[in-house]
């Protein structure tokens, strides 16, 4: 994340950008990241809890959690 902000910012600044819009920009991408992940891994939590990995055709392999 850190290399990704540093070079947004060099490129957004060569083109002219200021340094608050390419803040902004930057804390944008971030934000829609984290949001991105924490909203799969919780689709897939659900999915685990709720049976239905367990009844997809071919298994998804990582998530194959066999009980007692």
């Amino acid at each position: 994340m850190l290399t990704g902000s540093t070079i947004s910012y060099l490129f957004y600044s060569k083109w002219g950008v200021s340094t608050v819009a390419i803040a902004q920009i930057i804390a944008f991408v971030n934000f829609t990241f984290w949001l991105g992940m924490f909203a799969l891994s919780g689709f897939l939590l659900l999915a685990m809890f709720a049976g239905i990995v367990s009844n997809v055709p071919g298994g998804l392999g990582v998530f194959d959690i066999k009980s007692g």
